[in-house]
């Protein structure tokens, strides 16, 4: 419009007053355009720093969300509380010992049976197992065996027994056999930790798929 109205005047078209205005009509949208990308430019400046105060309260919020899990004790296993050593309010160190946790999961409940070695010819993984307790003698438990230990309590014990004397009595060693228990016979977790059990390995199964390969490979 200027450069027209400029025209247009130059010609005495129309009165110099017309183009006057038009110059100062885009001497102001100029100024409003100048003005206007520096309050833009601002904007982005001021939203950078909001996006780095953004990302700085989150790496706070993550911090204090971290260090107040650290007042949370979480159990490695859903349990019962035994053994409590620490009173409330008492100071305690890193790595010292609270208190002992006995599992509850009735998936987890396993008896540890030490067979003398003369007993475990037919004794294998997957055989059904009978226990009962001296707390309940009426009150079975069923169990399958799990594995046996790969040597005997003796020979883990912190002071293995050794034959310095040249006395060779034999003794008969005991080997732990794993049995897990039944989760549905235990579900109100009446066997408690310590308890003596008394185990009965039913190897009638075993013992006759033994003496059929024994047969067949006799007969082969």
């Amino acid at each position: 419009d200027r450069e027209r109205f400029t025209k247009l005047a130059e010609k005495d078209s129309i009165p110099r007053r017309l183009r006057d205005q038009a110059v100062t009509a885009e001497q102001v949208a100029a100024a409003q355009v100048k003005a206007a990308e520096k309050r833009l430019a601002a904007a982005r400046a001021a939203l950078g720093v909001t996006r780095k105060r953004i990302e700085t309260a989150k790496v706070q919020l993550a911090q204090a969300r971290l260090d107040r899990s650290y007042c949370t004790i979480v159990a490695p296993a859903t349990g019962r509380v035994s053994r409590k050593t620490a009173q409330v309010g008492q100071v305690v160190a890193a790595g010292q010992p609270l208190f002992a946790v006995v599992p509850l999961e009735p998936d987890r409940v396993w008896v540890r049976a030490n067979f003398k070695e003369t007993q475990l010819a037919r004794i294998r993984p997957g055989q059904p197992v009978k226990l009962h307790t001296d707390v309940d003698p009426d009150r079975i438990y069923h169990g399958v065996v799990e594995s046996l230990s790969a040597g005997t309590g003796a020979a883990f014990s912190l002071l293995p027994p050794e034959n310095a004397t040249g006395n060779w009595v034999k003794v008969v060693q005991r080997l732990p056999v794993k049995i897990a228990v039944d989760p549905h016979d235990n579900a109100d977790h009446s066997l408690r930790l310590g308890l003596s059990v008394h185990v009965t390995v039913d190897t009638t199964a075993q013992a006759k798929t033994d003496d059929r390969q024994s047969r067949s490979g006799e007969a082969s």
